[in-house]
């Protein structure tokens, strides 16, 4: 494997998790590639995570701009970026989908509170959607459907990846839920914001529990047999997250302590099960 591609397959296997183990079961130039763009999202997400001043963020994530700009056009200087100038070349992907990228990492780091669900959703489309498109895009599922069913199960993924870390967005005095959607279930934010967990604070976890599992059921209702080979690494992660929202009903969502994540033997066990499951099932 060339270097830069190779790191960019080390630094997800350091901090193994259903992106990663998703594409283990591909082969060849597009699992390189899969690797390079997860590898440039984990990045990203490192900077939104990792960076205490928000000042320090903006101006981590503007070089990570410039240094997609330069992968376009034939100048980086991260191995990253070097990997992504290298696999361009074989996959159809455009530029506009990576500026995306470097918004949704933006607005993750700066978006303190979501009005509406409108506006959750426009969040879990650049977070989610935008990823999913790029893999399916490298897997060959270039017709509308396959896109639009990637588009569902990458907003349906990135809520659900909302939901399970509440907590840690509490914490740091952040509540993505939609404002509306607290008033509705009579929810203050200062609750949230302390960690107290309450029957009302439940009802509204479900609700939004109920909007990830819309958006997978409207991947079964548009998917098709054809589609199996392009979506199979996000139904391998859907499985994942099927059985991480299972495992928070049955603690009636008390999430706002504590982060679920599951035994890397079982995500391997249910990434396999998922690569095997066909959409629309």
């Amino acid at each position: 494997m060339i270097p830069d591609i190779e790191h960019c397959r080390e630094r997800l296997a350091r901090r193994p998790n259903a992106r990663y183990y998703s594409l283990l079961l591909l082969k060849g130039p597009r699992r390189e590639a899969l690797f390079v763009l997860y590898a440039l999202i984990d990045a990203l997400e490192d900077v939104v995570h990792s960076c205490r001043e928000t000042q320090v963020t903006l101006t981590t994530l503007a070089w990570w701009a410039n240094e997609v700009e330069a992968a376009f056009a034939g100048t980086p200087t991260h191995p990253i970026t070097r990997a992504l100038r290298l696999v361009l070349a074989d996959m159809p992907w455009e530029r506009a989908f990576f500026d995306e990228l470097v918004l949704a990492a933006r607005l993750r780091a700066t978006t303190m509170r979501c009005a509406s669900s409108a506006e959750l959703q426009q969040l879990t489309y650049r977070l989610g959607a935008v990823p999913a498109l790029l893999t399916v895009r490298a897997l060959g599922g270039m017709e509308r459907e396959a896109q639009q069913a990637a588009q569902e199960l990458g907003m349906g993924l990135s809520l659900a990846e909302l939901l399970l870390g509440v907590g840690a967005d509490a914490r740091a005095g952040r509540i993505l839920l939609p404002v509306e959607q607290l008033q509705r279930h009579d929810v203050p934010a200062e609750q949230i914001l302390e960690g107290r967990w309450s029957e009302a604070f439940a009802a509204l976890m479900r609700a939004q529990a109920e909007r990830v599992r819309h958006h997978f059921r409207a991947v079964d209702e548009m998917a098709s047999p054809g589609m199996r080979e392009a979506l199979r690494p996000l139904m391998a992660r859907r499985t994942v997250t099927e059985a991480l929202l299972a495992e928070a009903e049955a603690l009636d969502y008390r999430l706002l302590d504590r982060r679920l994540e599951l035994p890397p033997l079982r995500q391997l066990w249910l990434t396999w099960r998922g690569w095997r499951r066909k959409p629309g099932r």
